[in-house]
């Protein structure tokens, strides 16, 4: 395994673990071990100014192996995760950045911007949204901006309850509130396009802004010990055609980038890794090919997560609008999506990343 990454750090914030990324935390063995660093929610809501809620998500309600809503830090579930592979016997090459792909017979030559060089008959790419393996391999896919940009951050502060909250406040600002363990809250946000390192220098004034428009928002940026930890973030969304060919697979941003509104990049992510390896395992075992794998992978994981990421994007336009009347708009469509007993569901369950044609891929790995 090659990660560009030169070490593991604490930056990042927290991530959401939905029932599909427990589901495949726990096929793997790893769920119960990590329980004690999640904070489990069952409630999303999401907010007006003045606290007015638009719309009340229960996730306790949902008919899946996992109908919660776990809160982590992102540093904790990559060192998990680290530790997990290394046990399991996976060697992990820290700073090496793939810079270029190309064919050598029958492998697949990649070079790394420290100067080395690896082959192998199989790739599996999660590279990133900037993938050069996506690009190397012709998949095309270019990085569409959305033209929104994001805060995710930790403060030392306790949030009460189970329940994770959004803001949206009328100028198109997003404020997202969300438990973790130990008395720390995880925090997201909408930031200035563009403009971020301009705001160190007039971080006061920034956060007054948000302590006007929501007084708690400006309370936990204001306990924000250190804004170098603070993660920002211009959106892209990548859309490709074909995950695979030639040996190689695309998993995660590489293969499907998305706006973080339903909080399922990460958890899709780690739904292709168990598909994508469980249908490896069975070929190489000598029941298929790797053209075989490729389809069976795209036909399985493509069409899903294009649905999330148009419910995740159409989630972010909607939460932007401004104007009285797309404000108006927005309260009613999240009024009847209440009151709509066959609508809510449903997005609950695309929320959650639950998708029945993958069940027999989710079920937990038998060891020995």
């Amino acid at each position: 395994m090659y990660e560009q990454a030169p070490e593991l750090t604490r930056v990042g914030g927290g991530i959401a673990i939905q029932n599909n990324g427990q589901r495949v935390l726990d096929a793997v063995g790893l769920l119960s071990g990590f329980a004690a660093r999640m904070a489990t929610a069952y409630t999303i809501a999401i907010e007006g100014p003045g606290g007015r809620r638009y719309a009340t998500l229960d996730y306790g309600a949902l008919r899946v192996p996992f109908p919660r809503f776990a809160v982590v830090l992102r540093a904790d579930l990559q060192e998990y995760l680290l530790l997990g592979a290394i046990s399991a016997g996976a060697r992990v090459e820290f700073g090496r950045r793939c810079t270029e792909v190309a064919r050598q017979g029958k492998d697949i030559a990649l070079r790394f911007a420290d100067g080395g060089a690896a082959e192998s008959s199989v790739v599996l790419a999660a590279d990133g949204v900037h993938s050069a393996v996506r690009a190397g391999c012709g998949f095309g896919g270019v990085p569409h901006a959305i033209g929104e940009a994001a805060l995710r951050g930790v403060v030392e502060r306790p949030t009460a309850g189970r329940i994770v909250r959004e803001i949206w406040l009328d100028d198109g600002r997003l404020f997202g509130i969300a438990p973790l363990p130990q008395g720390r809250t995880y925090f997201y946000c909408s930031a200035p396009l563009g403009r971020w390192h301009e705001i160190p220098r007039e971080m006061g004034p920034w956060i007054d802004e948000w302590r006007t428009a929501l007084p708690e928002a400006g309370e936990i940026l204001g306990a924000v010990a250190d804004w170098t930890s603070v993660s920002y973030d211009e959106l892209r969304e990548v859309t490709v055609r074909r995950w695979w060919g030639g040996g190689c697979f695309l998993l995660g941003d590489a293969a499907h980038a998305m706006t973080p509104n339903l909080g399922q990049g990460a958890n899709s992510a780690m739904v292709d890794a168990l598909v994508l390896v469980r249908l490896l395992h069975a070929a190489l075992g000598g029941h298929g090919f790797l053209d075989d794998v490729g389809r069976r992978y795209q036909a399985l994981r493509r069409p899903f997560v294009r649905r999330v990421q148009t419910a995740s994007r159409l989630m972010s336009h909607v939460a932007s609008w401004r104007s009285p009347a797309a404000r108006l708009a927005r309260r009613t469509i999240l009024a009847v999506g209440e009151l709509t007993e066959r609508v809510v569901p449903a997005g609950r369950r695309l929320a959650a990343g639950h998708n029945p044609r993958e069940e027999s891929y989710l079920m937990p790995i038998a060891h020995g």
